[in-house]
């Protein structure tokens, strides 16, 4: 059952991603959680409407009665999940669709469901063989360790709790691991640990992707998620902050001393720059997003037009505008004043090809933001607001949290 009209414009966001943002006015933030939270800001700011994910975390794996309330599930009209508001307060949880309503889902052909299943499950025993610790002896270890890493959890933290985990904490056998599990996941016909190879990531990819495939742009962290995100999802409108952050990281770093040992990206720096105290910032992100809604529709438009032209000649010119503009943000905000003796003395001198390249060259990543309205506004407000790392940390945070990000 394919649920709704058309999502494009509309965002799916994993709660995971919600509950990091919190943390930036609940306290206890630290860097594990600066991504989910950056990811959160963006859903906010580029989408019209935003859907809370219908993923809960995965439990005890041998627990029959416990599982993932996957999307065929919504699609029947019976979820599984409990809706819970995504906030639980009266200021962002009024920006999303109400939790009970249907969002945007197509349900996979068979064959696309068949080509995804194997594909996750490739490319997700490469990634458990790569960060599964060598240290764990046990199944029950690893059941720990790969639940927690498949809910979000930072690894040095799922190593905690699998080193912690004992026969005892477990209502289940735990055997120990044959010495070719680290060649193979299995053991002759009997698959040793199957949940993020197969029924759990299969199921949340399609889901995942079933939602995609309706138009949302997803928003989520988590190992499916972002297997979806390099090979599945389309680009944009994701690639205009990929390029904004790489822009402002790359001058972050150019000008960072060397006691600051983190930089936050784009619109956390933005939105935390603008808050005069943390429990401002619910806020200061509805402000925000209200602030963007004339310069998102501009931006879907565009996007709509680059999608679904006729001519591929017309997308590749609409796409390279695009680039140019989401290039040239924080060169625009940023841009030095043009030298006034140095363009007096080149008219004296009658070098005016010169200096009209001189204006050029000064103007011309203003020119190319201009293009697009999201990315002039975005310009303009880092040129207007942004403020440097340690100013805003020590605004917002408590010692022992700043601790964590390298500096008091």
């Amino acid at each position: 059952m394919n649920q709704t009209a058309s999502g494009i414009g509309s965002a799916l966001v994993e709660r995971d991603l919600l509950r990091g943002l919190e943390r930036l006015w609940q306290g206890q933030f630290s860097p594990d959680y600066v991504w989910k939270a950056e990811l959160a800001l963006r859903a906010f700011l580029i989408s019209d409407r935003l859907f809370v994910s219908n993923l809960t975390e995965i439990s005890n794996i041998y627990e029959e009665g416990i599982r993932r309330a996957f999307a065929h599930a919504v699609a029947v009209g019976k979820p599984l999940l409990e809706y819970e508001q995504p906030f639980g307060d009266w200021i962002l949880d009024n920006e999303f669709v109400n939790p009970r309503e249907l969002h945007p889902f197509r349900n996979l052909p068979e064959a696309e469901k068949a080509s995804l299943d194997e594909f996750v499950d490739r490319q997700m025993e490469v990634k458990v063989r790569s960060i599964l610790p060598r240290w764990i002896t046990t199944t029950a270890q690893a059941e720990v360790f790969l639940s927690a890493w498949y809910n979000g959890v930072a690894l040095r933290d799922c190593e905690h709790a699998a080193r912690f985990q004992t026969d005892d904490d477990d209502e289940t056998e735990s055997h120990p691991l044959p010495s070719e599990y680290w060649r193979s996941f299995w053991k002759g016909d009997e698959l040793i640990w199957s949940p993020v190879t197969s029924t759990f990531s299969r199921s949340d990819a399609a889901y995942l992707v079933g939602c995609h495939r309706a138009g949302l742009l997803v928003f989520a962290d988590s190992p499916v998620a972002r297997i979806c995100e390099e090979h599945v999802f389309a680009k944009w409108p994701s690639r205009l902050f990929e390029l904004l952050g790489e822009e402002l990281g790359r001058l972050s770093r150019l000008i960072s001393g060397p006691d600051i040992a983190f930089a936050l990206p784009p619109l956390l720096s933005l939105v935390m720059s603008r808050a005069p105290e943390r429990e401002a910032i619910p806020n200061i992100i509805v402000a925000v997003r209200d602030e963007y809604a004339s310069a998102r529709k501009e931006l879907w438009a565009l996007l709509d037009e680059m999608w679904n032209a006729k001519s591929f000649a017309t997308q590749v010119k609409i796409l390279r505008s695009l680039e140019s503009a989401a290039s040239s943000i924080v060169p625009a905000a940023f841009r030095g004043s043009v030298n006034a003796l140095e363009l007096a003395i080149g008219v004296a001198s009658v070098s005016l090809s010169d200096t009209a390249r001189t204006l050029l060259a000064h103007d011309a990543p203003i020119g190319r933001v201009s293009a697009v309205s999201f990315a002039r506004k975005l310009s303009r407000d880092l040129r207007k607001f942004l403020e440097n790392n340690r100013t805003i940390l020590r605004r917002h945070l408590s010692v022992s949290e700043r601790r964590q990000f390298g500096f008091d």
